[in-house]
């Protein structure tokens, strides 16, 4: 079993995720976890994942929670080698997820306040470089 398989059953328990997270969940993982930091893989995934996030199927408490946290979790992601090779705009996005994502449901004041609203990600991600 991989190590995102691990973190995502883990995480998962007790939860009603979207099956559709999964995959995008994955693509994002991979793409900061790669040994050779590719921005424009990375960028696609962040993009992907909050263009679904944004959406009316995506945007449910247990999925953004569950984004949220699996991100806020990144000592157990296998970036140690690769972390310092990620650039710091990219790591600003890492902040947005697992600092205020989770609250776009229940403190939309908050996460708006704070940038982390999907939408709010959706654009950053799109000036990345």
């Amino acid at each position: 079993m991989s190590n995102f398989e691990k973190l995502y059953n883990r995480f998962s328990k007790g939860k009603i995720i979207s099956p559709e997270l999964k995959p995008l969940l994955e693509e994002f993982y991979r793409a900061y976890t790669s040994k050779e930091f590719n921005r424009n893989k990375t960028k696609d995934a962040i993009i992907n994942l909050m263009t679904f996030l944004s959406g009316q199927e995506g945007r449910i408490r247990d999925n953004l929670v569950f984004v949220s946290l699996f991100t806020a979790i990144d000592d157990d992601w296998e970036i140690s080698d690769s972390y310092e090779q990620i650039p710091e705009d990219y790591l600003e996005i890492l902040g947005y997820i697992e600092g205020s994502l989770d609250d776009t449901i229940d403190n939309p004041d908050i996460a708006e306040n704070f940038g982390g609203l999907p939408e709010q990600i959706l654009e950053k991600a799109r000036e990345l470089k």
